[in-house]
């Protein structure tokens, strides 16, 4: 789902524009891991398909184990993408050095020398000249087919693992595209302070070479406008007071959002399907706390992932320590309560900023994500952090969803109305227990007749259809059945039991036209 970044996207269509007029500008984009910013280019992509334009696509983290995969995949992106505009059948793939080749002859025989060359290139471990050649095959590909290419690289920061084989992709990529007109990169990086210092160190290849877009967090209105979509569904009732919470808590990360909405979802059958302020702070403790949750997942690997990069890691615990029970510390006040020379935690903190876990402003620390510090300081610091919410109200409200659910679990009612709605929506215009369901217009979930009646579903197109579930170990008798039709006027009337009906139940609904289902038959 794509919520608003019209200014992104609009950002990205100048880039483009100016491309195609030979003045072109290469564009990064810096963002926190998961904020959208994978999901802004391949929407870019999508809505700018164009026989002058191809927008090759490469995520490089799994494509920097050598300088040689990382070859093999950028020019693979680029021919495929070619390929499609040419509309020239791609071969059955092999291995990708295999597939290549054939690739390219496809397209051109100068091409097919050219990736020979650096393949061969490759294979020689003469990586340096190999990377030269792979950066100017854009341009040439443009020159020959007479198109531009605006080619995305995502996750650029993992280039620097190439220095690993005693190159500067860098360095190699700056002194070849600078030249390039009819071909341009916009790159995206999830190390914000690495990606500073790439594109704004003076000492630095790409220094003052890049067009910088940051990718700041969803506005409370687009939060919103998120969570409206994510529970956009008749049998659920959200209260007004749950977007204020949302944003709150999610802080406006999409990704965030997105696992704090889809837990209050699962979480709102054990809640009469409503959600509320209570139960999206539930949910929030849940995705970060819990073993499953999405955000602890995410935040294992961000946590692992940045520390592992930097030196002394095995330090560097005690000033997160520091500043996930307090922050917006100096650097004295940190060595303070250390009770460490300041030099030394001079240092620790030069790390923690390469590690893009920890920020500083006005020569104060803080982490850089609010949420990261909440979880680290709960499950990997053994703190309580200082946060907006009151405990008292989670704890309680955990032990309170933990009741109403052992509560509800003997009789499954709730959960049962919740697949007999779906069962129903999917199964429209077919042939159930030999009766034909229509293919409804509307179908609303505990429908509240103007009398005050509650129906478990009530269906309509043309007609209407009242649907009533009893989820009991014990038979529906006759007055159930009889109870039912005289709570709502409707076409059709359907029941559904879980063990069955007793004989006068079943001669009552045959003579009043009311069909009756076994709930083995359906769930």
């Amino acid at each position: 789902m794509f919520i608003n970044r019209k200014k992104e996207l609009m950002w990205l269509k100048q880039l483009s524009l100016a491309l195609q007029r030979k003045k072109g500008i290469n564009g990064a984009i810096l963002g926190l891991r998961r904020i959208g910013k994978t999901d802004l280019l391949l929407e870019f992509k999508r809505r700018n398909r164009s026989n002058k334009l191809i927008i090759p696509y490469l995520n490089i983290q799994s494509s920097i184990s050598s300088p040689k995969r990382f070859c093999l995949d950028f020019i693979s992106v680029l021919l495929e993408e070619t390929c499609i505009l040419q509309k020239i059948n791609l071969p059955l793939k092999q291995t990708i050095e295999e597939d290549l080749p054939v690739i390219a002859g496809r397209l051109s025989e100068t091409l097919y020398d050219y990736v020979i060359k650096v393949i061969n290139l490759l294979n020689k471990s003469e990586f340096e000249e190999s990377l030269r050649l792979m950066f100017k095959l854009p341009e040439r590909v443009a020159e020959t087919f007479g198109i531009n290419i605006l080619f995305f690289i995502d996750e650029i920061q993992e280039l620097d693992n190439l220095k690993h084989y005693k190159i500067d992709p860098f360095a190699l990529m700056r002194v070849t595209v600078e030249k390039q007109t009819e071909s341009k990169y916009v790159v995206t990086g999830s190390l914000v302070s690495f990606m500073e210092e790439l594109f704004m160190d003076p000492n630095k290849p790409f220094f003052n070479q890049f067009s910088l877009l940051t990718l700041s967090l969803f506005s409370k209105e687009d939060t919103t406008l998120l969570a409206r979509h994510l529970w956009e569904y008749d049998f659920i009732e959200v209260e007004d007071n749950s977007y204020s919470k949302l944003f709150q808590l999610s802080s406006g990360h999409p990704f965030y959002t997105v696992a704090i909405c889809e837990r209050a979802f699962f979480e709102s059958k054990y809640c009469d399907f409503k959600i509320n302020a209570d139960l999206i702070e539930y949910a929030f403790i849940k995705e970060t706390l819990s073993h499953e949750g999405k955000l602890n997942i995410l935040f294992e690997y961000i946590f692992n992932h940045s520390l592992e990069k930097v030196e002394r890691k095995g330090s560097l615990k005690q000033p997160l320590l520091v500043l996930a029970d307090e922050e917006g510390l100096t650097l004295s006040e940190i060595s303070k309560k250390l009770n460490k020379p300041s030099g030394q935690v001079s240092n620790l903190l030069k790390s923690l900023l390469k590690s893009d876990l920890v920020v500083r402003k006005d020569n104060k620390y803080h982490f850089r994500d609010s949420i990261l510090r909440f979880w680290l300081a709960k499950t990997s610091l053994g703190k309580d952090p200082k946060i907006s919410f009151d405990k008292n109200v989670i704890n309680n409200y955990i032990s309170d969803l933990q009741e109403r659910y052992m509560a509800k679990s003997s009789e499954h009612g709730r959960a049962k109305e919740f697949e007999l709605y779906y069962f129903i929506n999917e199964n429209k215009g077919k042939n159930i227990c030999g009766v034909k369901l229509p293919r409804f217009n509307k179908i609303i979930k505990n429908y509240i007749t103007p009398e005050g009646n509650e129906i478990d579903l009530f269906a309509i197109n043309t007609a209407s259809w009242a649907f009533e579930l009893k989820w009991k170990n014990k038979r529906v008798g006759r007055n159930e059945i009889e109870k039912f039709i005289q709570k709502i006027n409707a076409n059709t009337y359907v029941y559904i039991s879980k063990n069955g009906y007793t004989e006068q139940a079943t001669r009552y609904a045959i003579k009043n036209n009311v069909t009756i289902w076994q709930g083995s038959d359906l769930f």
